[in-house]
């Protein structure tokens, strides 16, 4: 099966000569690639689009969808092959991103805002085009913590189709199933851990992500994991990483922890030690961040979402990962090369941003292959880069 692209933006461009080519390109690309091109079904950026899909010489019938928002398939541009009359005004947004494999924006105002914010919650990939409106100003930022990725920048239609041919099959493998269940309070989640373990003091509250609360009592640690769909296969993947850690003698980078099973939720378990956050305005030594590699390369694990806020530094001055859960999986050579090119970037730009959130931008991009062009911001070259980079990895 072909997969959908959904292209959205601006509704009139009448006098945007940069969107009308944007759009015509975009939707010309998207057939060339072998894909189907879906839109909002009406003008401006929908309409480009969809004219330049059936200028592709690859363009076959059927290959251009609209999805309106009233009952009258003769609104449609005249380029759309499958009018779709839904009925639903604003509400046929969530149906387009839903029925679409990928986005791509240009521009863009209210409208594309809420497609874009419906896009990410879906888990699609996103890509942002560089012009006027919403796709300018959200290029490689991230909506909220939900995701570890970014919205994905491109100065133009090449580079756009670039990424979605590179980035889809990653985007494939993760399908949005459903909005994830109601997640419980921290009194409540405070009371299950005490109930679990009979406790028989209160916990302090240390934080709460998107996985889940952390408590300590002062003695240990305790990681209330309430949002996953699949509680029981985390529950084993993360037991044998616990079993592995345990076979080894000095392993520093993740500290010893259990894991229990309440059915609906996870409970993880580890000595309390007193930690500094990753220090955003001093230098770690190269060798720290190697040192932690070669641990996880000892074991046969890897963290697949390293980032500065995921690390600490103990009373020994070693990196230490601190948060446990969804982000481990056993070695892979492809998974461990996409951990050590985060390692580096994470190295390589440590004392030039202010706040954790800052640095997804700089680290998504390097997650499936060697891309460091965004740090040519804090005037390294690529060429020494990727030479610094052979180096730290060997």
């Amino acid at each position: 099966m072909k997969n959908i692209i959904a292209v959205i933006g601006n509704a009139n461009i009448d006098n945007d000569i940069e969107k009308q080519n944007f759009a015509f390109q975009i939707g010309k690309s998207i057939i060339d690639s072998g894909y189907i091109l879906a839109t909002g079904g009406l003008g401006g950026v929908m309409e480009f689009a969809s004219k330049g899909a059936k200028s592709s010489k690859s363009y076959t019938q059927n290959s251009i969808i609209g999805i309106l928002p009233d009952y009258h398939t003769e609104n449609a541009n005249e380029y759309v092959d499958l009018p779709i009359s839904t009925g639903l005004g604003l509400t046929r947004n969530l149906i387009l991103i839903s029925l679409s494999n990928a986005v791509i924006a240009i521009g863009g105002g209210s409208g594309t805002l809420n497609e874009i914010s419906a896009a990410w919650q879906m888990n699609k990939l996103i890509i942002a085009l560089k012009t006027s409106g919403w796709s300018e100003k959200l290029q490689n930022q991230s909506l909220d913590s939900r995701r570890n990725d970014i919205i994905f920048g491109a100065e133009n239609p090449e580079k756009a189709i670039q990424i979605l041919n590179e980035k889809l099959p990653q985007y494939l493998k993760n399908k949005f199933t459903g909005v994830n269940k109601t997640r419980i309070s921290q009194n409540k989640a405070e009371q299950i851990i005490i109930s679990h373990f009979l406790l028989e003091n209160h916990l302090q509250l240390l934080g709460r992500g998107s996985e889940g609360f952390v408590f300590t009592d002062n003695q240990f640690l305790y990681k209330l994991i309430d949002n996953d769909t699949n509680v029981l296969d985390l529950f084993w993947k993360l037991s044998a990483l616990s079993e592995t850690i345990s076979k080894y003698e000095n392993i520093t980078a993740i500290n010893n922890f259990s894991v229990h099973n309440l059915e609906k939720y996870l409970i993880v378990k580890t000595e309390f030690e007193k930690s500094n956050e990753f220090p955003l305005n001093q230098t770690i030594e190269k060798s720290k961040f190697i040192f932690l590699l070669k641990e996880f390369l000892k074991i046969g694990w890897v963290l697949t979402d390293f980032q500065p806020k995921n690390i600490r530094i103990s009373k020994q001055n070693n990196l230490v990962v601190s948060d446990i859960g969804h982000s481990f999986y056993p070695f892979t050579n492809e998974l461990f090369k996409s951990m050590c090119r985060r390692a580096f970037v994470t190295y390589k730009i440590q004392n030039k941003l202010t706040d954790f959130n800052s640095f997804k931008k700089y680290l998504s991009p390097v997650n499936t292959k060697i891309d460091f062009s965004l740090l040519t911001e804090f005037d390294f070259t690529i060429q020494e880069l990727t030479t610094e980079f052979d180096d730290f990895y060997n």
